[in-house]
Formats: structure tokens, sequence, C-alpha cells
């Protein structure tokens, strides 16, 4: 097996996990030494460069993507990608009175979670409001 060693940022990591040219699907790819919560926002980023990859009629005019308009084909393409680095985006709509009702106490965002050893990838959360829905994002580890 040929390891090839690189440093990059997400951007980059995006760049060449989305293009099939520079990783193919045989290749393996590790992101190492960084915290759960960078690890977590560069996941988040991946999405959103993912999103804009393969979805760009998602994007309105200030230049903003409409959660809204994404079809559950395009969140499939992304995992299709994401599998490259054994990783599953979890992409749930919620109407805003079914979330406000049932799951608004439920759920903690990343950037307001105690982290500790214990906390897995999949215990972190980011929420988007998007005019009446709400979006719940996290990942989990694939094997």
């Amino acid at each position: 097996m040929n390891v090839v060693e690189k440093s990059m940022d997400a951007y980059e990591i995006a760049e060449n996990l989305f293009n099939d040219t520079i990783v193919s699907s045989n290749d393996i790819v590790t992101i190492e030494n960084c915290s759960l919560k960078d690890y977590f926002e560069m996941l988040l980023i991946l999405f959103l460069e993912g999103l804009y990859k393969f979805c760009r009629y998602s994007i309105n005019d200030n230049n903003k993507f409409n959660l809204n308009l994404i079809k559950p084909s395009d969140i499939d393409k992304i995992n299709s990608y994401l599998k490259k680095i054994n990783i599953k985006l979890n992409f749930k709509l919620y109407g805003l009175e079914d979330w406000n009702l049932n799951y608004i106490n439920t759920y903690t965002t990343y950037d307001k979670l105690e982290i500790t050893s214990s906390t897995q990838i999949n215990d972190l959360y980011t929420i988007f409001y998007v005019y009446q829905n709400v979006y719940l994002v996290n990942f989990f580890r694939i094997i």
C-alpha cells in the first residue's frame, strides 16, 4: 500500500475529495491531528462545499444556500463522496412548529455542548433555521 501524507485545510480537502481524478473511490483518506470540534467544523465545510459543487441551483442572489431546495438525491451524492473519509452526513428536516413543540430542547448545538473525552462525532449537531423549516445536521463514522 502506498501512503501519501499531505497537510491541507478543509477547503483543499473538499477540492480533493469531490474530485474523482484526485481521490478515487478506492482511496482511503484519513483526517488526523485535530480536535473533535475542529473536525466537526471541517465536516461542515465539506458539507457546504459539496452543496456548492453539486447544488448550485439552491444558491440565491445573496450567494446563500436555500436548504429548502436541497433534494434527498443531493445528500446521497454528497454522502457518496464523504464515504471516502468514512463519514456519513445526517441531514434531517423538521417543520418549525414540530421542532418547537417536540425537539427544540432535545439537541444542543456543538458550539454550546461541553465536549469531553467520551464525546463522539455523532454527538455534535448544528441547526439551520430556514423559513418554516429546521435542518439538523450531524455526522457519523462508518466502517
